[in-house]
């Protein structure tokens, strides 16, 4: 899967971004394509990965990118943690299923949903319009 990115000036301006998703593939594409966009991007492959990092580096951090089902704790739960410490962080879900019945009872304007698989562009486009809008 290789990004194919626009050729516009970079989105990000070194906004720290958590993207959490058991599968490595997805890591490495969502990775690489939000980091050449200018976003500071940090890595977990697991919700309990996920959630440590933000407890001991969270500090700043423009928002959550999470995958919704994930072995373990799932993106849901880990995102109902996180919001109990920081309740106005931005938040996208990730999901390949066509439903969004599990994700957590939030309003839905406070967060973002896209559903695999995306292009780049289609990710970059629900990144901002979260970082813009969501909260």
């Amino acid at each position: 899967m290789e990004a194919q990115l626009p050729k516009k000036k970079p989105m990000g301006d070194g906004q720290r971004i958590l993207v959490v998703d058991d599968d490595a593939v997805v890591l490495r594409f969502v990775g690489m394509t939000l980091s050449r966009q200018g976003y500071a991007v940090h890595q977990a492959n697991s919700g309990d990965e996920g959630l440590d990092y933000f407890t001991n580096h969270g500090h700043g951090l423009a928002m959550v990118l999470t995958d919704v089902i994930m072995p373990g704790m799932s993106g849901p739960q880990m995102i109902e943690r996180i919001l109990a410490l920081d309740p106005a962080l931005p938040v996208t879900f990730m999901t390949g299923t066509a439903s969004d019945a599990r994700l957590p009872h939030m309003d839905k304007k406070t967060y973002k949903l896209i559903h695999k698989p995306f292009t780049p562009q289609k990710l970059l486009d629900t990144i901002r319009d979260c970082l813009e809008n969501c909260r």
